[in-house]
């Protein structure tokens, strides 16, 4: 059984798209819960229509409070029993063979360990027209660059892509306030205590639209030249986010990452209070670097 975690806010233009989608995949063994954060246009009133048709299928939890992202993925997790866990976005298509690749893929990787599966991604506009087949080509992110080195500097894998074992779901345990995003942390447990396998084929449509927490990003000279003119501030403070996120796995799993995982995390932490030579030597020399020429040029220079 896999447990499909649908985390909703304020989307009534898409979530009969990305349900029907969900609902047409060729493997069939799987429920969706779905935590919404405090919808105010017709989100509710449109599961609660699938829920009235397939009880047994569609779980709604309770509302407590805003959470944002990062905390209502934490809340569905929580929630989640079965042997594999995927995550869903409101607003994305799945291709119907999306589950069944994935957990073919998952249960040939774990072999009784804590494993993660995690795939390409096609972009598409507000109105499901492409505009990149595959999101990892586009943004030259080299998604299957997951060791920890430099998972700790960059995320390669979108949470809409992502699928797990219990197994890593009960290691993972609490999502901490100092995590980036519910999928950069998950990424990072996985890597440090189990596997982790990339699927190189595009198993969703990741729609582009305003409304994007988090959206696909063209990987060329006008990207570049946004983030330079962002200043240093804004990727010094979101680096910083690496270094917390990191003491926190440091602080949480001391006692249970073994010594040279361990060493790894705590060269990564000594970035907080080093000097400007003593960051690039660091950055340079444990190849704590982002994937691309641009973006390690751009950490050695701007950071």
């Amino acid at each position: 059984m896999i447990d499909i975690l649908l985390a909703t806010y304020n989307a009534d233009k898409y979530i009969t798209q990305q349900i029907d989608s969900i609902l047409a995949q060729t493997y069939k063994d799987f429920k969706i819960i779905i935590s919404d954060d405090g919808s105010k246009d017709n989100t509710i009133s449109i599961i609660n229509e699938y829920i009235s048709k397939l009880p047994d299928k569609i779980t709604l939890l309770p509302f407590t409070k805003n959470l944002g992202v990062k905390e209502n993925f934490n809340y569905l997790l929580k929630n989640s029993n079965s042997e594999y866990i995927a995550f869903s976005d409101h607003d994305d298509i799945w291709l119907e063979n999306k589950l069944e690749v994935s957990i073919e893929k998952l249960k040939i990787l774990e072999n009784n360990s804590p494993a993660l599966v995690y795939t390409d991604k096609s972009l598409v506009d507000e109105n499901i027209h492409l505009i990149s087949l595959s999101s990892n080509k586009s943004e030259n992110l080299k998604a299957e660059n997951f060791n920890l080195n430099k998972l700790l500097v960059q995320n390669t894998a979108s949470g809409c892509t992502i699928m797990i074992n219990k197994k890593l779901k009960n290691i993972i345990g609490n999502i901490p306030e100092e995590a980036v995003m519910h999928d950069h942390y998950i990424m990072l447990i996985a890597s440090i205590f189990g596997k982790i396998e990339y699927i190189d084929k595009p198993l969703i449509l990741y729609r582009q639209h305003d409304d994007n927490i988090v959206g696909g990003k063209k990987y060329n000279l006008t990207y570049i030249i946004k983030k330079l003119l962002n200043g240093r501030k804004a990727l010094s403070d979101k680096f910083q986010e690496y270094i917390n996120q990191s003491k926190k796995i440091e602080e949480i799993y001391n006692d249970k990452i073994d010594s040279s995982t361990l060493d790894t995390i705590k060269k990564f932490n000594t970035l907080d209070n080093a000097s400007f030579i003593q960051f690039r030597y660091i950055l340079i020399k444990n190849n704590f670097l982002k994937t691309g020429l641009m973006r390690k040029l751009g950490m050695l220079i701007l950071l």
